[in-house]
Formats: structure tokens, C-alpha cells, sequence
């Protein structure tokens, strides 16, 4: 009931890919979080988080040992930018912003630890 929660003013924090990935790569997205922003005009805001492999938390959702983690938020993508966009096209270009970033995130840590 993310319809219900966004009317209320609540602000959600959506995982597109519905679980963690095991690999460092982005899977695919399901269209969820795009139709409810679609259905309640929101704008969308990505979020892409780096480093939380292997093992950030375990099974209990307990966190274990210490982990460097890159957070970066990305531009807000208007209501108006995305209204006349199929569900499926807005939800590849967000994943194509967030994959991109991704990218531009390793490539720093990688030169910040040499």
C-alpha cells in the first residue's frame, strides 16, 4: 500500500530489484516502484548504494563487521519528465542512471585506494 503511504505524505525508499544482488551488479527491475510513481505523480529519486558486499547483514538483518559504503543520490527525475514514458522504458532508464553510477562509484574507490 505504497499508494496509501505517498498519499499520506510519507516519503518510500524502494529497492527496484526486489532483493539484494550476489554478484555487485544490478539485476533487473521489477515496474512496481514506476507505476505507483506514475499512478501518484511523484518524482523518483536514485539511490545507489556501494559496498555492501558480501555479507553487510546476515540472514536476522544484523550487521556484521565494518564496511566502507558509498551512498551517492542522484538527480530527482520530474513527474513531468517521465508522465508520457511506458512503465518498462522509465524503469530501464533509471536502472541505465544508477548502473552508470555505479561505474563512476568504483572507479573512484578504486583510484582513492591506490
Amino acid at each position: 500500500d505504497g499508494e496509501r503511504a505517498l498519499n499520506k505524505g510519507c516519503t518510500l525508499f524502494i529497492f527496484p530489484e526486489g532483493t539484494r544482488s550476489r554478484t555487485g551488479s544490478i539485476g533487473n527491475f521489477k515496474e512496481g516502484a514506476f507505476k505507483l510513481a506514475q499512478l501518484s505523480k511523484r518524482s523518483i529519486i536514485p539511490v545507489v548504494i556501494e559496498g555492501t558486499k558480501p555479507n553487510l547483514l546476515n540472514k536476522y538483518g544484523l550487521f556484521l563487521g565494518s564496511h566502507q559504503i558509498t551512498l551517492s543520490v542522484l538527480d530527482e527525475i520530474s513527474f513531468d519528465f517521465f508522465q508520457q514514458m511506458e512503465t518498462s522504458q522509465l524503469a530501464n532508464h533509471v536502472k541505465s542512471l544508477m548502473e552508470n553510477e555505479l561505474i563512476q562509484i568504483r572507479k573512484q574507490v578504486e583510484q582513492n585506494n591506490r
